[in-house]
């Protein structure tokens, strides 16, 4: 295969063409060819290495010559440069005034040596100036240094015939001395952009500062004063970083300062009074720059220390006579150009800061923490005259009270986010007790169950029995006030200061963030705990709701308008309507959870009037369920006169049933302290067992196989109940049922202390020994024409028993009754 054809060859195409040692043959060719190159290459390089040196070592030469000549080119450039800016102007002096210097070619060099003597003591002077930081003369001397080198290096030679070429192969110290010097420009003016950012400046330094700024950079007055601006600036983003690794308090105070002396600096540096302004109406920078600039000016070579007359006197004017200029006229800041750029500045003053406060204030987590800031603010005081040196300097919007515009806001807003975290984290809590409490008393295990408080009352103080409110919901009012304590304890100081103008707005938050909670409480009981009809739940959170107005003062403090939080033994303070509209709301919630338990209440009343009384009326459930009859002796007179006795046995007390009913209903309703149940849940608990009842009865009633003895007994308990639980003039009777068990304790047999007997008054009907007390039941008086004795025999006086107790009220009650039962009209 031909030498080209082995560089062209497609190796899949051999593989697809060619056999395995055809292909091995194609390999070698190409590994020989290879190797033939190689030797080819060694020939070549051999034979030719010699040119190639002397081709690289003229490639050198070349490269070197075009760096010179580039070089040479560059410093051509930076020399014009540097005579443009520096406005040597004095040095082309006309062909007339260089003739009149009749000076000798031995002056000349008297007069270098001097200027060579003044460049080698200029670094000291300007070291000891830095120290003392007093740029401006450090400035004038970098001015005055830089003059003398670019004077000594560029002297022509009709000077006496020494020009600067011999000048400087003879001095050579000149170049190297001005090296040394010429580092101290940037020196300089680091050190002067450093002292316009400090937090503490005072006018004369700042004006100082400035003014070197336009004497080295050649600044006008609009771009000077974009420049203290912009360093300002960049001091305040220094003052209010990110970090969480500084005082807040600091950061703030300090922020505040240098926004305060930003803007007197302002005034005193820049401020021009009217148009045509004189030297005392100037600002201090324009006052300054004019002692310097001007032709009354005194000459830089003051500054050194050249007091020798005849040394001054080998000095030629040019350097004698040297002052510093600008190269443009710096005339005052107009009014319109200061109120534009200061408005500005301020308008991105007050983003920036509210951007870094508000990010420095989240550090902050309690509103003691916010006062101490305020505290170390208002130590930075009230400027005299602030409002004038604002109208001074034109601004649009009037005085910019910059803490009350700016930072005030902000600390305010941190406050409210405080205030509503202290109220979430409280409410937090108060709905993780409930969970437990809830979970609690809803144990069947649980030792004190929330619907039976008779065991829990036994150990209780008398406070807590008369409001009812069990260890449980003790505590759980007590873990919130004391949260809310610790947020009005936190905001004393914050808003009792008499310095503090958000104070109103403060206590509004926290009315409308207690309103917002306590309806979130609120919510939150209806959705977890009322919707599943739990009766230990129920009560558990009807209590609450109710203990929360009584046992909660700090709750009642955080709801008034005028609120001294520092008088922590305050007992009340004054009603506000928040507050009475938020306890309305507790009540309402509170009663809505008495009806989950009355409605649980009910089903077992209902489910127990059909367990005790829809019995089968059989004659030993007769016999059960019948108490005791009384024997009522009636005497008349007959026609003739004789006088005629008869014996009638009638029920003496309702029945044994109705009597369990009763006293079961007054045991389930006595577990739940019922003297702090709303009066709308007993009425209807009264209206629901008596409509049991009745119904009840009413269904006995439609039997057809009463006998006369069943019938008078539920004639009897009907008329019982009438007089217990039906309103009289439809106003409902709440008295017997509902107050305490022990009224109702006839109705068991229990043994009580006995009471004395009511005498013979029938509008009284006591009824059994056992009770304690029995409120007076209205009866209705007998006619006149009936007369009742009593059949038992008399006994000795002294205290009656329980069993003459019982026959006189049955001969009380049954006397009114015998008109329809017995008498006639």
């Amino acid at each position: 295969m031909p030498e080209q054809n082995l560089l062209d060859t497609n190796v899949d195409k051999l593989f697809e063409s060619l056999s395995i040692g055809k292909i091995n043959d194609v390999r070698k060719k190409i590994q020989s060819e290879v190797e033939r190159k190689k030797q080819e290459l060694r020939i070549i390089v051999g034979e030719r290495y010699r040119d190639l040196i002397e081709a690289a070592d003229t490639i050198s030469d070349m490269k070197k010559t075009a760096e010179g000549v580039i070089g040479h080119i560059e410093e051509m450039s930076v020399k014009c440069q540097q005579l443009q800016l520096r406005q040597l102007y004095g040095f082309k002096a006309d062909s007339a005034h260089i003739k009149s210097l009749s000076l000798s070619q031995h002056k000349n060099l008297y007069a270098t040596a001097v200027q060579i003597k003044i460049l080698v003591d200029i670094p000291e002077q300007i070291w000891s100036a830095l120290e003392q930081e007093n740029f401006i003369l450090a400035a004038q001397l970098f001015l005055f240094a830089r003059h003398i080198s670019t004077g000594l290096q560029l002297q022509g030679s009709t000077e006496g015939g020494v020009d600067s070429q011999k000048v400087v192969q003879w001095f050579p110290v000149i170049v190297r001395q001005w090296s040394t010097i010429s580092h101290f420009l940037h020196t300089i003016l680091e050190g002067c952009q450093r002292t316009l950012q400090s937090h503490q400046l005072s006018p004369q330094k700042a004006s100082s500062c400035l003014s070197t700024l336009v004497l080295l950079e050649g600044l006008t007055s609009v771009e000077l004063l974009s420049k203290f601006l912009e360093l300002r600036t960049q001091a305040l983003q220094r003052v209010l970083p990110s970090d969480q690794h500084v005082s807040v308090k600091v950061c703030i105070s300090t922020s505040l300062r240098l926004l305060v002396q930003t803007i007197m600096l302002l005034h005193a540096c820049f401020y021009e009074e009217g148009e045509n302004t004189s030297q005392s109406e100037l600002g201090m920078v324009w006052k300054q720059l004019r002692n310097l600039v001007g032709n009354d000016a005194p000459p830089s070579i003051e500054l050194v220390d050249v007091k020798d007359s005849v040394v001054y006197n080998f000095l030629s004017p040019l350097v004698q006579e040297f002052r510093p200029s600008t190269s443009k006229p710096v005339d005052p800041v107009s009014p319109d150009e200061m109120r534009d750029h200061v408005t500005l500045w301020l308008k991105w003053v007050q983003e920036f800061v509210q951007q870094g406060v508000t990010s420095l204030l989240t550090l902050v987590s309690s509103v003691r923490g916010l006062q101490a800031i305020r505290e170390e603010a208002a130590e930075v005081g009230v400027v005299e005259g602030w409002d004038d040196i604002c109208e001074h300097l034109s601004l649009s919007q009037g005085p910019p009270h910059l803490w009350a515009n700016y930072f005030q806001p902000l600390v305010t807003q941190r406050a409210k986010t405080i205030i509503s975290s202290h109220w979430e984290t409280a409410l937090a809590d108060l709905h993780d007790r409930l969970r437990r409490a809830a979970d609690d008393v809803g144990c069947d295990k649980s030792s004190l169950p929330e619907h039976d408080l008779r065991e829990d009352f036994k150990s209780r103080g008398l406070l807590m029995k008369v409001l009812g409110y069990t260890p449980c919901v003790e505590k759980l009012c007590s873990a919130l006030d004391v949260q809310l304590e610790k947020l009005l304890q936190d905001m004393q100081y914050y808003v009792c200061d008499p310095a503090s103008t958000d104070t109103g707005e403060l206590q509004v938050h926290l009315q409308e963030c207690s309103v917002e909670n306590v309806n979130r409480l609120v919510e939150h009981i209806k959705s977890e705990y009322l919707s599943q009809s739990e009766e230990n739940s129920a009560v558990l959170m009807a209590h609450l709701l109710q203990a929360l107005c009584e046992l909660c003062p700090n709750l009642h403090k955080c709801f008034s308008p005028s609120l001294d939080i520092k008088d922590t033994n305050l007992l009340l303070p004054r009603e506000s309507s928040k507050w009475q509209e938020a306890c309305q709301l507790l009540r309402q919630e509170s009663l809505q959870a008495w009806q989950v338990w009355q409605h649980i209440l009910s089903k077992r009343l209902t489910s127990l009037c059909k367990n005790k009384l829809n019995q089968s009326y059989q004659l030993a459930n007769l016999l059960d369920s019948a108490p005791q009859w009384e024997v009522v002796s009636i005497e008349e007179e007959a026609e003739e006169g004789r006088s005629i006795q008869s014996d009638i046995r009638v029920p003496s007390q309702p029945s044994i049933p109705l009597q369990g009913v009763l006293r079961a209903a007054a045991q389930m309703i006595n577990c739940v302290a019922p003297h702090t149940v709303p009066r709308k849940i007993h009425q209807d608990i009264v209206e629901h067992l008596m409509s049991d009842l009745l119904e009840s009865y009413k269904g006995v009633s439609q039997e057809g196989s009463l006998c006369q003895s069943q019938a008078l007994q539920y004639l009897l308990d009907v008329k019982y109940l009438t007089m217990l639980l039906l309103p009289r003039d439809h106003k409902c009777l709440l008295g017997v049922l509902i107050a305490w068990p022990e009224k109702l304790s006839v109705v068991a047999g229990l043994k009580a202390t006995s009471v004395g007997s009511t005498g013979e008054n029938p509008s009284i009907l006591p009824l059994c020994t056992t009770a304690p007390w029995f409120p007076l039941l209205p009866v209705t008086s007998h006619h006149p024409q009936t007369s009742l004795k009593k059949a038992a025999s008399p006994k000795p006086k002294g205290d009656p028993s329980a069993g003459d107790i019982v026959r006189s009220g049955a001969a009380a009650l049954f006397g009114v009754m015998s008109s329809d039962w017995f008498g006639s009209s």
